[in-house]
């Protein structure tokens, strides 16, 4: 599915090259699509139009393992592209403090996240949806903080 919008473009680029092409070469229409076709360049998706996002966290601005297993269970992390599809979402563990979304086309990303406690019954902490933009060949890191009550 991450793929679709770039085959969809890419098939429409090659059908208006084509149409260019035959539009300048009328002599030849007779002939059927099997002559133009292969004169137009495949399209494919260069590596360089993914990149990968990281998501690193906190809780309470530190990177206590002690608090993660204390009180909270898990992290879900959404990530949404710029037409409103979900592109994915990953579950850890509080204490890992990251998550990495790989090959993630080049383009703004909408994220949030949920953080659940020990029994994933209650949602301690919510990020709200902030835009992450994916550059081309790197790795974006999306910093975010969970806030949650001190607990004795």
């Amino acid at each position: 599915m991450d793929h679709f919008l770039f085959g969809a473009t890419c098939k429409l680029s090659m059908q208006a090259r084509f149409v260019r092409w035959l539009g300048s070469h009328w002599a030849i229409t007779g002939l059927g699509l099997s002559i133009g076709m292969p004169l137009l360049p495949a399209c494919s998706s260069a590596s360089g139009d993914i990149g990968t996002l990281a998501v690193d966290w906190t809780v309470n601005s530190t990177s206590d393992a002690a608090l993660c297993n204390k009180v909270v269970g898990w992290v879900v992390v959404q990530v949404i592209d710029s037409l409103g599809n979900n592109y994915g979402s990953s579950n850890a563990s509080c204490s890992s403090f990251s998550v990495a979304f790989g090959s993630i086309p080049a383009g703004d990303y909408s994220v949030s996240a949920y953080m659940f406690d020990a029994d994933n019954n209650a949602t301690l902490s919510t990020v709200s949806a902030h835009t992450v933009s994916i550059s081309s060949g790197g790795t974006t890191i999306d910093p975010i903080n969970f806030t949650i009550a001190a607990s004795n």
